[in-house]
């Protein structure tokens, strides 16, 4: 991982895998943002990276969790999503540089309760929680703001026609 800053102005990419990430009518599910166990970020692709699109195709797919598409989320627009969680803290988002050698576009969007960064498995930093709100309760609010926004711009990946007909160039399915 790299000290690389995303500025405000760049975008962002979620992979979306069909059919848990979304919804009938093909909009974003909050399942789309839900952390996994011990993970403090969710995984999106930054798009001023050359081969962006690349790491996205090159993630493992089952019968089960086929990739659809990517939602484009702005970083600037992601760090706008804070809220009050309670008197004395707040919720924060941001997004950080994840990258490596194998991935450079690799990126996390990080949400921070105070200080704190949350984690998967109901968030392990809001034991004992404040009275009034669940850590379940907490993260829906989260995913609600991130589908919200990401429901802006969905992008459905085209399917290859024949097994020659895989390569989908960047951008190409951009508006």
């Amino acid at each position: 991982m790299s000290d690389n800053k995303i500025l405000d102005v760049e975008n962002v990419a979620r992979a979306l895998f069909s059919p848990a990430m979304l919804n009938a009518d093909s909009s974003v599910s909050l399942v789309a943002f839900n952390l996994r166990h011990n993970e403090d970020y969710f995984s999106v692709t930054r798009m001023a990276i050359d081969g962006w699109l690349d790491d996205i195709l090159r993630i493992p797919q089952t019968p089960q969790r086929r990739l659809y598409g990517y939602c484009k989320l702005n970083t600037g627009d992601i760090r706008k999503l804070c809220f009050s969680y309670d008197e004395e803290n707040d919720i924060g988002f941001d997004v950080q540089d994840k990258s490596s050698s194998s991935n450079k576009s690799h990126a996390g969007i990080v949400i921070l309760f105070g200080e704190n960064f949350l984690k998967g498995d109901k968030t392990e930093v809001l034991k004992p929680l404040p009275s009034g709100i669940s850590a379940t309760g907490l993260l829906m609010r989260i995913q609600t703001r991130l589908a919200q926004l990401a429901n802006e711009n969905v992008f459905k990946i085209p399917e290859p026609q024949n097994d020659k007909d895989t390569e989908v160039k960047p951008g190409s399915t951009d508006k």
